[in-house]
């Protein structure tokens, strides 16, 4: 019997949709595990809302000058190096006045090395939930001038490019120093997230120049100028981690191999840690969304290589920190936790005004806390 019409159509209507769900959750699957795919995807749709472009070679906004309410000096988009893009820097002074001798912090911000900048997308950006509270203006309060970088973006620019821009903007600082009004020869370099993952690289590349020649970044500047690091939630080692983050991890280093590729033994940073490297202060979250167990673990490195270091971290029964905990002033352990880094870059840099946690210290808010097993 031949069938009626009407069930011919539903018939073939719901092939068709079959067919169309299929292929679309094959598309799916597909982009999902490509290298660069779902990251091209979500940088795509990120950047079309925001009306930007993820890489560009000129500033979003012209370069200003202004001193905030706080007394804080504020110039932006100085330009430090014409290879790259995003290649701009701003400059937090602690006084309008330029001149002062200050003490240098070099920010890198995170996101993931393929969204965010030094002035969104990273809760320590000026975009940051902080208001005009910004951890960069308590700093420069502190004695500090803070530099805030932004560097290229994967998977248009994939590492080690970042580093190199790091390395350019030092050699930018201390080429222009003087008209900068910054002190080279005391350097902080600080970094959230991505940032502090390249941060701690970067302090690895100082201490073994036989690991900077392997990278191809030799430092621009004189290891005994770095008087510290400063890590706030940095990934330490990219392999062992879910599909998120792993898309991430692709899109960064071009290739899909988190294990024994070339890229990841070098960003392995829990195996690049020798005796040379950087006084170091580091903390993290507690929650799943963060690297509790990356910062035990680089604590547990420097102090078997005798490497001056802070940690500071909070237990979950004392309150549940994630990711960016450390950027938000307004809660009682992102002000303390600010407070012990700023304390240990002054004493880094010989301009403490306040007391300094000790080197090896694992500190909780309102004292020492007994250091978890590492």
């Amino acid at each position: 019997m031949k069938m009626p019409k009407f069930l011919r159509v539903l018939k073939w209507t719901a092939i068709v949709l079959v067919g169309l769900a299929v292929a679309g959750t094959l598309t799916v699957l597909a982009v999902a595990n490509s290298q660069d795919g779902s990251v091209k995807v979500l940088q795509s749709y990120l950047y079309g809302k925001w009306k930007r472009e993820p890489n560009a070679f000129e500033p979003l906004e012209p370069p200003r000058d202004r001193v905030r309410a706080d007394g804080v000096r504020l110039k932006t988009n100085f330009k430090y190096d014409q290879t790259y893009p995003n290649s701009f820097m701003d400059i937090w002074y602690g006084s309008a006045d330029t001149k002062v001798k200050r003490p240098t912090v070099i920010f890198l911000h995170g996101g993931g090395w393929f969204m965010g900048s030094k002035d969104m997308g990273d809760p320590m950006a000026a975009g940051g939930p902080n208001g005009e509270d910004l951890p960069f203006g308590f700093i420069a309060r502190h004695g500090f001038n803070l530099v805030n970088l932004d560097y290229a973006l994967a998977p248009a620019y994939r590492y080690p490019v970042p580093l190199e821009q790091l390395n350019n903007a030092i050699k930018y600082m201390q080429d222009h120093q003087d008209e900068l009004g910054l002190d080279m020869s005391r350097v902080i370099i600080m970094g959230g997230s991505a940032g502090a993952q390249m941060t701690a690289q970067y302090g690895a590349l100082l201490a073994d120049p036989a690991y900077a020649a392997e990278v191809g970044v030799k430092p621009s500047i004189d290891p005994a100028h770095v008087k510290g690091l400063v890590i706030f939630s940095a990934p330490l080692k990219f392999s062992g981690f879910k599909w998120r983050m792993n898309a991430m991890l692709w899109a960064y280093l071009g290739t899909k191999d988190l294990e024994t590729s070339k890229q990841a033994r070098q960003v392995d940073i829990l195996s690049h840690v020798t005796p040379n490297y950087p006084a170091t202060y580091i903390t993290d979250g507690n929650q799943a969304d963060t690297f509790p167990e990356h910062a035990k673990a680089m604590a547990k490195a420097l102090r078997q290589n005798g490497v001056d270091y802070v940690f500071n971290y909070y237990e979950p029964s004392e309150a549940l920190l994630d990711h960016g905990y450390s950027a938000r002033l307004n809660t009682k352990q992102g002000r303390d936790n600010m407070e012990k880094a700023v304390a240990f870059m002054q004493q880094r840099t010989g301009v403490a005004t306040t007391p300094a946690a000790p080197a090896g210290a694992v500190g909780g808010a309102g004292g020492s806390a007994p250091a978890p097993r590492l």
